[in-house]
C-alpha cells in the first residue's frame, strides 16, 4: 500500500475554504491564496509540480467520485450544469479542466434565495399568540 504523504490531503483545505466561505468572507481569501500558490510555482519553476501532486480541488473532485462512484463523465456533466448557471468558472490547460467557484454568483444566488425565504415566511405574530 502506498503511504499517504502531508499533500494527499489538501483536499480538505478546498473543502474548508468552499464550505467556509459562504458564512464568512473572510475565509474566501483563503480561496484566494490556493488560487495564488500554482500561478507563483508555475511562473517560478516553469512546470505545473503544482497541479500535478498538491492541487486540493483536484484531489476532492477524485475522493468524491472515488467514494461515491461516480465516473469522470458524470462529474463532468454535473460541472457543465454549473458553468451553465454560471456558478463556476473553467479554465482549460492542455487536457486538464479546472474549475473554480465564482463567488460573486454564489453570493448573489444566496442573497436572492434569502430574500425570496424570508418573502415567504408569515410575519411573526405580536403579543405571542
Amino acid at each position: 500500500m502506498k503511504s499517504k504523504h502531508w499533500y494527499d490531503y489538501l483536499w480538505i483545505v478546498s473543502l474548508s475554504y468552499l464550505i467556509l466561505g459562504f458564512f464568512n468572507i473572510l475565509f474566501a481569501w483563503l480561496g484566494l491564496l490556493c488560487f495564488f500558490i500554482p500561478l507563483i510555482i508555475a511562473v517560478t519553476q516553469g512546470s505545473k509540480g503544482y497541479c500535478n501532486r498538491y492541487c486540493g480541488r483536484g484531489q476532492l473532485f477524485g475522493l468524491l467520485g472515488g467514494r461515491f462512484g461516480l465516473s469522470r463523465n458524470t462529474i463532468h456533466h454535473h460541472m457543465s450544469k454549473l458553468l451553465a448557471a454560471r456558478l463556476v468558472t473553467c479554465t482549460v490547460d492542455g487536457n486538464r479542466v479546472y474549475y473554480t467557484v465564482d463567488q460573486a454568483s454564489v453570493s448573489a444566488l444566496l442573497d436572492r434565495q434569502r430574500e425570496l425565504l424570508l418573502s415567504a415566511a408569515p410575519p411573526p405574530k405580536k403579543g405571542g399568540k
